[in-house]
Parts: structure tokens; sequence; C-alpha cells
């Protein structure tokens, strides 16, 4: 039998020789094959066993010198042994096999065939010269075959491999079977609409001082695994393989972060990570994932490619890597990343601070959609290269339509553009295109005047659809289509170099007149800063005047109130309040806290008084100082005196009385109500009683400052019972009585 396998499917072949052991029985000449196809692996190199270019030829002195034939041999020429077989990257067996088997393996007879058994023809001898042996082993690689391989006659062999070598040039369908095998794994998937049901806690054991659980059973489709230890992590399959078979347990453990041998730029607050693993095979799944997070806050999910034991002991930065943002959903106090096809190691990190960020001045939708510009943001950390990106309102461009926009920068500080660096986007949904650099002639702040085009480009850009949209009311909020540069300063100018805005254009005309622009000037070294009221109750009606720099820029608000955002030049200001119309500061307890990133940052500045408190904006920096002030209390005691001294019945919680226009309020039994109020003026009142005089001590004005108590007193007298006789004489018979 002859076999011809392409080296290319060798490891495959032999990785299955399991596979094919229950085709062929054990002392099948097709197990003999596999083992010199594995040797032939083992030195990297075509081998072609007992075929033309190693066995001995009549004349071995013409044999040594002749090259291998560039074409294929005609099957039924290839038995010869006078003519010569291509050797390529294969691998050819000679040895006996019966055609029955033959045509079971192989599958290759493509008519009956009878084979007829002939003595063997007698052979030239083969000579004993080493020389003459062919051997096609590279110097220095040992020729050793186990010695359990029999070598079959080769006179036999000849007549049966004249038969079955027909087809040798068609690749063996058994050997397509396999790799097709191998390369598509089958996978379930959950269909669209299908209810979502929670795994009770009785589904999983559990070791709480370990803090790990593991599913009692393997995993489903269509169950939401909630991790017993913290049921803000769950595991939802969305795929499954389907062979069940090969799904296994689900295995959560939470491992405290501050075990993890973090690089210290990938360290975070978060106090725990999750290791969670299977025994299923990466890829034959996926599935979404939940992680709890502090409520009102965005976070980033990190992941590591390393067990837990790696990672106590050291983690490198390659080692962990971030999903991208556009693949989490924020919930109140969960994240969610959806279509994971793997497991490892997660933890939770706040958003990158560094990054400053700018709104579009003109406000929302100020330019139709394609051209429509809402943000730009800096990395303040990168200096060299320089990290930016923009943001377009819009998310698509229809047939040949682009979004193109230009970062433009500043060398020499005088507020014009001396290079740009564009981005165009297009496609439905949108995605990068191209990118362009361009000198400018220094004389236009909004576009790139006299571009001329620069290359090569070694500053990279990226482009793609992001849920950052800065305005609820965008085209397609939250989602904006964001483009991503990592500027090399060399390319625009060196070190000196400022971002001076960001501007939209006309299809690649960087010096055209501008679509709409963010003006976000880092040639002057500009910031944003915001002062905003916050008053505890909500309901309270004080005024106050907010200040930046002891400039007041609003007046008379109440709660919510701001001074809107305000450009300023990169620099320390004062922010505070004074006292509005008919409001004392006195009566109030303030604070102030100033935090980056419009008011979702850090804190960078904060004080327990209404200020002024000192802050810093530094370039690019969007900062929001709120000024909270809470109503300070006081107590108004509120007294009740029955006096019955003529018959009356009635006692103190009989009564009931008001403060201001506030809801009736009864009387305690013991006659007296404590009660807690902000700084004010009180008058208390209450309906009159059948019966019974009212007095009142201290009820009417009572002004009460913060701490302070005051006391009203409310005094009911019962009045004494009188009877009335009304007598009337009626005199209709002559009589002459009165009363």
């Amino acid at each position: 039998m002859k076999l011809k396998i392409k080296q290319a499917t060798l490891r495959t072949l032999y990785s299955y020789v399991g596979i094919l052991s229950l085709v062929v029985n054990t002392s099948s000449p097709f197990l003999v094959s596999l083992q010199y196809t594995a040797y032939a692996q083992e030195v990297g190199a075509s081998v072609e066993e007992s075929g033309p270019t190693d066995a001995p030829s009549e004349e071995p002195s013409d044999a040594t010198g002749e090259e291998p034939s560039e074409e294929t041999a005609p099957a039924e020429e290839s038995a010869s042994p006078e003519e010569s077989a291509p050797a390529e990257e294969s691998v050819t067996v000679e040895t006996v096999a019966e055609t029955p088997v033959t045509e079971e393996v192989l599958g290759t007879s493509t008519e009956d065939q009878t084979t007829t058994e002939t003595p063997p023809e007698t052979l030239p001898e083969t000579p004993t010269d080493e020389t003459q042996q062919g051997d096609i082993l590279p110097d220095g690689v040992s020729d050793y075959r186990p010695e359990v391989v029999e070598e079959p006659d080769v006179a036999y062999s000849a007549a049966i491999t004249e038969i079955i070598t027909d087809t040798t040039d068609v690749i063996d369908p058994v050997i397509e079977q396999i790799e097709g095998t191998v390369t598509e794994a089958e996978k379930e998937c959950l269909a669209d609409g299908v209810e979502i049901t929670d795994s009770p806690k009785e589904d999983w054991t559990v070791d709480s001082e370990k803090g790990y659980a593991e599913t009692k059973e393997p995993v489903k489709l269509g169950v939401k695994y909630i991790f017993p230890e913290e049921e803000g992590v769950s595991v939802t399959f969305s795929c499954l393989p389907k062979n069940i078979d090969d799904r296994s347990v689900l295995r959560i453990q939470e491992v405290k972060v501050s075990d993890l041998n973090l690089p210290e730029e990938f360290n975070t607050d978060a106090e725990f990570a999750y290791d969670i693993t299977t025994d299923m095979v990466n890829g034959e799944f996926e599935y979404d994932l939940t992680l709890p997070k502090p409520e009102g806050v965005e976070a980033d999910i990190f992941y590591i490619e390393k067990s837990v034991e790696e990672a106590i002991q050291e983690v490198d930065n390659d080692d962990v890597k971030k999903v991208e943002k556009d693949k989490l959903e924020q919930g109140d106090d969960v994240v969610e990343v959806s279509g994971i096809d793997h497991f490892t190691i997660y933890y939770l990190a706040p958003p990158n601070e560094t990054w400053a960020c700018q709104n579009d001045e003109q406000g929302l939708n100020d330019e139709p959609g394609q051209k429509d510009l809402t943000k730009m943001c800096l990395d303040t950390a990168s200096t060299n290269p320089l990290s930016i990106s923009w943001d377009w309102d819009d998310t698509a461009w229809s047939g040949s339509n682009t979004g193109d926009a230009c970062s433009l920068f500043d060398t020499d500080t005088d507020g014009f553009a001396n290079f740009a660096l564009c981005v165009t986007v297009h496609n439905d949904p949108a995605e990068y295109q191209s990118k362009g650099l361009y000198s400018c002639n220094d004389t236009k702040s909004d576009r790139c005047a006299g571009a001329i085009a620069i290359s090569p480009i070694s500053s990279t850009c990226t482009a793609g659809i992001q849920s950052s949209d800065p305005f609820v009311g965008g085209e397609a909020y939250p989602n904006d289509t964001v483009a991503s540069c990592v500027v090399q300063l060399s390319e625009v100018g060196g070190s000196s170099s400022k971002l001076l805005d960001v501007c939209s254009f006309p299809s690649q005309e960087p010096g055209s007149d501008p679509s709409d622009c963010i003006v976000a000037s880092t040639a002057s070294q500009t910031g944003l800063l915001e002062v905003r009221k916050v008053l505890v109750p909500s309901t309270d009606s004080g005024l106050f005047n907010l200040q930046i720099d002891g400039t007041t820029y609003a007046t008379n608000i109440g709660n919510l109130g701001t001074t809107g955002e305000k450009i300023v030049d990169a620099e320390d200001y004062t922010v505070g309040e004074t006292a509005g119309t008919g409001t004392n500061l006195a009566n109030y307890t303030s604070g102030i806290v100033c935090k980056n990133n419009n008011g979702t940052g850090s804190i960078i500045a904060s004080s327990s008084t209404s200020g002024p408190l000192t802050v810093s904006v530094s370039n690019n920096a969007d900062v929001v100082c709120t000024i909270t002030n809470s109503q300070k209390t006081g107590t108004l005691i509120v007294k009740k005196v029955v006096v019955n001294n003529n018959g009356g019945l009635l006692e103190a919680d009989d009564f009931t009385f008001k403060v201001g226009d506030g809801a009736p309020v009864s009387f305690e039994a013991d006659g007296q109500n404590d009660l807690t109020v902000n700084a004010g003026t009180y008058t208390i009142t209450e309906p009159a009683v059948f019966g019974y005089a009212t007095t009142y001590n201290n009820c009417t004005s009572v002004n009460i400052s913060a701490g302070e108590t005051k006391t009203c007193t409310i005094t009911n007298d019962d009045q004494q019972a009188y009877i009335i006789v009304d007598k009337t004489v009626t005199n209709n018979n002559g009589g002459s009585a009165v009363a």
C-alpha cells in the first residue's frame, strides 16, 4: 500500500492515532505508516519510505546523480522503480495491505477491482554499499527505526501498490474528516427572547472562608449564575458546547486585590477581584458578566491572563488587559460586559482620571449631523506622544459620504495653527478610513490655512463607535463616533507644540472654512470652572450669590443654581458665596467640594465653610465646585395648659395646634410637644374649642436661631356654665299679664 500524506496534515493525522486505531486493527499496516509519519515529523523533513528516491537502481552510479522530477508521474507508471516520483512535502509508505482494508480506510477506490496474487518477481540484489542507500535524513540525524516495525515483502507490496496508487493524488477523505472536526467546534446558543432565570444559592457549593463557590451541576443556557458571596457578580451563558458532555461546572473565587502583585499603574481601590473558571475550552462558549461597582459612578473592567497563584507571585504590565469601554454597560451598581469567550481574573477600577474633556461650546446639535462635533479629550498625563480624541455626533456615513475632522496644533503660542492631524471616517456603522498630516501657514486659529501634506506619518489613529455622547439629545445618544490619536510631537512642531482646537471640515479639506469647532485651546492654557449650589433640604427657601475670584456670577439663586461653565486660564482661583436677599448664612452649615471631570472625578479641593476656597485649574481641566448649605436647627416647645375649674372635661391631647401654615398637630398627653425646626421665625395657633377660652404666651413671631430653644404656651380655660330662660306670655283669651 502506498499512502501519500501532505506534511501540512502530519500533525493533525498523528494527533488522531487514537481515532484511526478504531478503524484498523493493531496489526494493520496503516499503523506502521503512522509510526513512520511521526518519525518524519521529528526530523522535520519529507520522508518517502521504500520509494524511488531511496531504493537502489540497477545502475547505482547513475542514480546518485539524478535529480527528482518536478512533475508528478502518472499513477500507472508510479510503481516502476526506474521512474522518479516527486518528493515534495509528503510521506509515502509502501507495505503489505489487503484490498478490503484499503477501501475501508482510504475510501479511494472508484471502481470494483480484482487483485490476483502472482508470485513475486525476481528483483535485483540490494547493494550493500551504504553510499547507494539514498538516505533521506540530514547529516547528524539518527536513522533509527522502531524494532517492532517489520519491513514487508517488497515484491508482494509492489503488486498491490499498482492498484491502490491510482488515487494517491486525491486527498484522503479520512484526513479531511478529521481536520474538519478539529477546526469547527459546535455550539448551542440561546435564542432571542428566552426568559433568563436566576440560580438559587442551593445550586452552589460554597466555601465562605475562601470566598469560593462552585455550581453543583454543569452550567446550562438560560440561567443567570449569581455568585452567592456577592450578588453583583453573575455569569449568564449565551452559548455552550453543543455536546452536553463537554459542559462543566462553574467556579467563582473572590480574591483580595491587595493579595495580587499588580503593577503600580494598574492598582485600584477595588477590594476584590473575581477568578472565574470552568473546565470548558476557551472559544466553545460565550457569556455575559456583571461585576459590582459603587452606585452612581462609572468603572472600567480589567482582566489578568494568569491563575490566582501566578497573579499573587507576579503580574507584568502585559498580563493586564482592559475591556474596551464601548463593550461596557454601566448600571446603577453593576457594570456588565457581553460576549466573553474565555475565563480569567476580573477586577474593577475607576476610569482614568488623567483625561480632561471639553464639550462643544456651541452645545447640542449646533451643526447638521455628519459635521457636528460634541467634545474633545486630552490625556493630561501624556507628554510625548500626546493622546487625544474627539467625537462626531453622527454614527453612520452612507455611500461615499465621509466625516472629516482635524486636531490643530500651535507651536509658537500665537493662537494660530502650525500643524494639523486629521482623521476621516466612513461607512454604516462608522469606522476608520484614513489619516492625514499637514503643515499650516500660521495665520488661522480654526483651520490649517495653506495646508501642505506631510508623509510618512508615524502618529497613529483609530476610530469607532463608543457610548460617550455628552449631550442627552444627541443624534444617536448615547453613541458617538470617536477618533483616537497618539500624536508624535516631532511631527507637529516638537515639544513646544500645544493643542489649539479640533474642527470638522468638508471632505479632506483642512484649509477650508470649518463646519464645527470645539474651542479647546491650550495655547493660552485654559480649563473650565463652575460653581454649583445644593441646599439641604432641597425645599429650603434660602437665596445665595455664587462667586469666582470675588466676582458674582450668579445672584439670588436657590437649590441647584449655578454660575455655568466658565473658560478660565490654567491657574489658581477662589470660589465662595455670599448671602442673598433675606438669607442669613449663620443659619446654615456650609461646605465646598471641588472635583475634576465635570464634577465626577476625584476631589481636588474642599472646605467646611462657605469660602472663599482656593482651587487649581489645570490645562484642559473641567472643575466643578459644589457649595452645600444645610439648614441649622433649633427647638420649638409648644405647651398646653388646660384649666377645668368650671366642670370642663377636656384633656391636653383633645386639642391641636399648627406651626405657621403647617398641618394640625395633636398635643401629647402630657401637654408638651418638642419640635426640631430650622432656624427662622414661627407663629403657633390652634382652632377655637367650644366652652374654653384660649390665651397665648410667646406664640406669635417666635424667632429661633440655630441651636436655640423657644417655648410657646397655649392655655385653655373652661367657662362657667349658665342657663338662659326665655319667658313667653300668650294673651289670646283676654289676659293682660307680661313676662
